[in-house]
């Protein structure tokens, strides 16, 4: 239909179809009602993502990293009972490096004694730990090995030979191994005189002199004159080639040098 005259077609209100117009479109109701619902999800929609891109970020700051607090304390260090019972033990022991003196009881000869053969001495005066304690007492008996016993072969050697091995000392009945250098000892060189040995090169030498002095002379004069002076041309010999013994006389002192601490009798 047309507008009345004056009027705008687009304020003019809408007329309805007639069924004609319906039937012939296809139109129903129904679409009306669809579309509209259609256009109030897609507004409601649009609404939405307005609002949610128009909001602010909200921007978390991180937190600080944590500050490391202060070390555990130590519970105070306690000496452990090895040790402790270390050092109770050094302060009722003879150090290494103590010296001990000891009186010996036996004579040593290297004309009569040979290596293997044991001896004895006396301790002299008491030995005390660092705790005041006495170790070992004055008088307790060392047992002593003789390792090495040479006499000086000849005048022009000038000492024989004599070494001891400490082996052990006795407290109270008990023996305890004793590791201990003992130092040079004192003795004296005797001379042993004329031996069988020595006695040959004194007949052998009087003997030659006799010959030479009878093939020189051709005379029994001259043999005997030979072998005087043969004989003591051996005898000579003898002597200087004669051996003299190593001796040591009991009561001798003698130095020892702990090489391990020594713990008193009953720890």
């Amino acid at each position: 239909r047309a507008a009345p005259p004056g009027t705008d077609s687009a304020d003019a209100p809408a007329t309805p179809p007639s069924e004609a117009d319906t039937s012939s479109r296809g139109y129903r109701a129904s679409d009306d009602i669809s579309r509209s619902a259609a256009q109030a999800d897609s507004a409601g929609g649009a609404r939405d993502t307005v609002t949610a891109d128009s909001s602010p970020a909200v921007v978390v700051p991180p937190s600080p990293p944590a500050r490391p607090g202060p070390p555990p304390a130590r519970p105070a260090s306690t000496p452990p009972a090895a040790a402790t019972a270390a050092a109770a033990t050094a302060a009722s022991a003879l150090p290494a490096g103590t010296e001990i003196r000891a009186a010996l009881q036996d004579s040593i000869s290297s004309l009569r004694n040979s290596v293997g053969q044991s001896v004895t001495a006396l301790i002299v005066g008491d030995l005390r730990a660092p705790d005041g304690v006495t170790v070992l007492p004055s008088g307790a008996p060392l047992r002593l090995t003789i390792e090495r016993l040479r006499p000086a072969p000849n005048r022009s050697a000038k000492d024989g030979e004599l070494v001891l091995r400490a082996d052990s000392v006795s407290v109270g009945g008990t023996a305890y191994r004793l590791q201990a250098v003992v130092r040079p000892i004192p003795h004296e060189l005797r001379g042993r005189g004329v031996t069988a040995g020595e006695a040959e090169k004194v007949g052998a030498g009087a003997a030659a002199g006799a010959v030479i002095g009878g093939v020189v002379t051709g005379k029994t004069k001259g043999a005997v004159i030979g072998g005087v002076v043969g004989a003591a041309g051996g005898a000579v010999v003898a002597a200087q080639t004669a051996s003299r013994d190593v001796i040591v006389t009991p009561k001798t002192t003698l130095t020892l040098i702990l090489r391990a601490p020594v713990t008193r009798a009953g720890r």
